[in-house]
């Protein structure tokens, strides 16, 4: 597993999920932990619990829509340890996450691009070509109707240009999720609206301005959404959910 702000991490063997981790495979792409504890073996967390893409959206500070890819490379990350010992696994990551946003595949050319522009450390540090690069880690460069495309080993629910995802859902810094439709997008925004709207009421009791809900209809639009968030957090087919993620 992998902290943006403490490199490669794991599940403390006392924690109450490690036993499921160790043997079942992570439905989820995003998690969150109590404590961590840093130690001669490495850096461990404790009751780790995985949390699926709409409950991120709705319970985020700020959720943002982002029309494309390189909107999502241009964020601002600040200051970063250029002699982080982890940046092959960042570049990695990183270029698994612009293969599946562009569905499944991308030209080698363009990535190089995004690399160069959004990332140079990242490029700078492969000391070699970047197709060799991709080669060395497993990943399959082609040539189609001269262009040279890049796909990775593990894209094989991406490759499908039905799985593109045209846009994108974001709360902060590298956390976004495809969405395949507008609509889709709208039911979220408004839906984090109204649920902003409830939780400031419950919490701070004298300040009411433009709450116009009623406390029953309150209570039916928090029943739906935590089925929503049921089944959002259960899917087993990543070709099923109705959106993807990013760490």
């Amino acid at each position: 597993m992998y902290d943006s702000s403490l490199g490669s991490v794991k599940v403390h063997p006392s924690s109450v999920l490690s036993k499921q981790i160790n043997y079942v495979q992570f439905e989820q792409r995003w998690g969150m932990y109590s404590e961590k504890v840093r130690t001669v073996g490495g850096i461990f967390l404790y009751d780790f619990s995985q949390i699926s893409p709409l409950a991120i959206l709705l319970f985020s500070p700020q959720m943002k829509k982002i029309d494309s890819i390189h909107d999502i490379l241009g964020f601002d990350h600040g200051d970063v340890d250029e002699t982080e010992s982890n940046s092959n696994n960042e570049t990695l990551r990183l270029i698994k996450e612009i293969i599946r946003a562009k569905g499944g595949e991308i030209g080698l050319a363009k990535l190089s691009r995004l690399l160069n522009q959004a990332h140079p450390r990242f490029r700078s540090e492969m000391q070699c070509g970047i197709q060799q690069f991709l080669e060395l880690h497993n990943f399959k460069v082609d040539k189609r109707s001269g262009a040279r495309m890049v796909y990775s080993q593990e894209a094989g629910a991406y490759s499908n240009k039905e799985q593109s995802f045209p846009y994108f859902l974001s709360t902060c810094n590298w956390i976004y999720f495809g969405c395949k439709d507008l609509e889709t997008i709208k039911l979220i925004q408004e839906s984090k609206l109204i649920l902003d709207r409830i939780l400031e009421s419950k919490v701070d009791l004298s300040n009411q301005r433009g709450m116009e809900i009623p406390e029953k209809a309150q209570q039916q639009f928090v029943d739906v959404l935590c089925l929503m968030l049921q089944k959002d957090s259960k899917y087993d087919d990543a070709k099923e959910a109705e959106t993807t993620e990013f760490a």
